[in-house]
């Protein structure tokens, strides 16, 4: 859709400043009264200058005379003083901004998102004549006048165009922007990976949300397990081998980018990690003095097993360290003389096993006599290290995102079971598998724990800087260009360029430069170029302490002297 027609003119301001378009031809004409046509004023030795002359210098010019003289007594006024004669030369185009007032903006690809309520603000300023009116058109609507704030009420693709005219006829290129208005909240789902026994699952079982939105898109999704606080979805399956036996809700919403959020849905489940309950009874004689239990041929052992949610799997047992058999019926014990060990578990139909709450062993044992226990009360020595690019400096520790952390422990006594960590001070722990990497910029906080084979756990701590960022790159000439045209800016041969490069957090390394093909060098002073009328581009490299690197290019001329 073009712009209206606005034909360039002169103005006059409040306060009688005469403007006039920079672009417009002049013609003076000479009159010896304000309403004589006149004589046209023209030189024909310079005829390409003067019919007609143009202003040559943006804002006031003067048309002047030598002396003033006094219109009264037609002599030289005394002292002698010039006649100006200001006329104001305007040429420059209003510039008009685009201001959203709403809640939340996103930008992404060129497009504003909004959501509800938002009003669209255009404010407009000229330097000489002043802004005499912006005119704007919204989808396919022609071009109106701008008055008032303009406000998006439809949801949808929004494709809005402007631009001002000053009082003497510039006009401004035409801006368009598309804003996108957003109304609609996103739209969440839940789903938990797992064994599912009706509403129940167990140990293994870990959470998924996803969420769409049709529009903005999806800024956060965040949930809540029963009480708790909420927390943002980092994206990845959640693990809720955390989660305690019994009952449990879940709550989760999703806001998008623009604020829309979601009315919280609720699930209610069931997480069972309660192993079966066995009971180990003798059926028949028995007799028992002190540490030693007597029984006859004919007795029998008897086991039982309960399970308050997904049932009985399984029973299995084991007679003097013998194979595990499956247990359907009592049985008769060994009758040969001297002790004997009966081992027994129970596996519910979640894979939750029994074991001995009096040790780490994964069943229960029924023996004849005492057995000699070591109590281990320390938990394991933790250390950790890095593997990549470090800098410790100013009592921190700077690492860039290809730095790992290697997280170490040791246990002499019943030995190490795991290494687990959390992350920013949050309670939820990750086994330890390989070396970690950050990839986020900033400061990091590590917890990382050691648990041994009877559970003791020992806790340490780590503080990083994440910095993946190169150095800010600086350059200055040692001249300003001495013309400028649509190939680049003109040098003097010989014109020198200055390098310089700032890093935020490590300190710089090293500053590299080359000059379109050429090898590139180290930066140790000015940068002087020789050749002559040549187009050239200047190729920098800059790398931090930890490897990080920026570049940029200069493109510029050098001139034929």
């Amino acid at each position: 859709m073009a712009q209206g027609n606005h034909t360039p003119k002169p103005h006059t301001d409040a306060e009688g400043r005469v403007y006039w378009n920079k672009s417009q031809p002049v013609y003076l004409r000479l009159a010896s009264s304000p309403d004589d046509k006149g004589v046209l004023l023209k030189n024909d030795e310079q005829p390409q200058y003067t019919s007609p002359i143009y202003f040559d210098t943006e804002g006031i010019n003067y048309i002047r005379t030598r002396h003033a003289i006094d219109n009264q007594t037609k002599t030289v006024a005394v002292p002698h003083q010039e006649v100006l004669l200001p006329v104001y030369a305007d040429g420059l185009s209003p510039r008009t901004q685009l201001e959203i007032v709403t809640t939340n903006v996103y930008s992404n690809a060129n497009i504003e998102y909004t959501g509800s309520g938002a009003v669209v603000f255009l404010h407009s300023s000229d330097a000489m004549s002043g802004v005499e009116q912006i005119y704007y058109s919204l989808n396919e609507d022609g071009f109106a006048p701008y008055t008032t704030e303009i406000e998006l009420r439809e949801s949808g693709l929004n494709h809005l165009r402007y631009y001002a005219v000053d009082h003497v006829g510039n006009v401004e290129t035409l801006h368009e922007q598309r804003i996108m208005v957003d109304l609609y909240s996103p739209v969440s789902t839940h789903r938990i990976d797992g064994i599912q026994i009706q509403e129940a699952y167990s140990q293994g079982a870990s959470l998924v949300l996803e969420s769409m939105d049709s529009l903005s898109g999806i800024k956060a999704i965040y949930y809540q397990l029963d009480s708790g606080e909420y927390q943002l979805y980092s994206g990845r399956n959640l693990s809720l081998d955390f989660l305690t036996n019994g009952y449990h809700t879940l709550q989760y919403y999703a806001v998008d980018y623009v604020g829309n959020t979601e009315p919280v849905n609720t699930y209610e489940f069931y997480f069972d990690t309660a192993a079966p309950l066995m009971a180990a009874d003798i059926l028949g004689d028995r007799f028992i003095v002190g540490d030693q239990i007597y029984f006859s041929g004919r007795t029998k052992m008897k086991f039982t097993a309960v399970d308050n949610k997904a049932g009985i799997e399984h029973i299995k047992y084991s007679i003097d360290s013998q194979p595990f058999l499956d247990y359907d019926q009592p049985f008769y014990l060994p009758s040969a003389a001297g002790t004997h060990v009966i081992k027994y578990f129970a596996i519910d139909r979640f894979g939750n096993k029994t074991n001995d709450a009096k040790s780490a062993r994964s069943f229960h044992e029924y023996e004849h006599q005492a057995t000699k226990v070591y109590v281990d009360l320390t938990g394991p020595d933790l250390s950790y290290s890095f593997t990549g690019d470090l800098i410790e400096t100013r009592d921190t520790v700077f690492v860039n995102s290809s730095t790992k952390v290697i997280l170490q422990a040791t246990d002499n006594e019943s030995g190490m079971q795991k290494i687990t960590y959390s992350l920013e001070g949050s309670a939820e722990e990750f086994d330890f598998t390989e070396g970690l990497n950050f990839v986020e910029p900033g400061y990091h906080a590590v917890d990382f724990y050691g648990y041994d084979n009877v559970n003791n756990r020992n806790v340490n701590h780590i503080d990083m800087f994440v910095d993946n960022q190169g150095p800010k790159i600086f350059y200055y000439f040692s001249s300003k260009p001495y013309t400028t045209s649509p190939e680049g800016e003109f040098y003097t041969n010989g014109t020198a360029i200055y390098l310089a490069a700032q890093d935020d957090h490590v300190g710089l390394k090293e500053l590299y430069y080359r000059v379109d093909d050429g090898k590139e060098r180290v930066y140790v002073g000015k940068v002087k170029f020789v050749q002559k009328n040549q187009k050239q581009i200047l190729y920098i490299r800059a790398v931090d302490l930890l490897g990080n690197e920026s570049e940029a290019e200069v493109l510029f001329v050098t001139g034929k002297n």
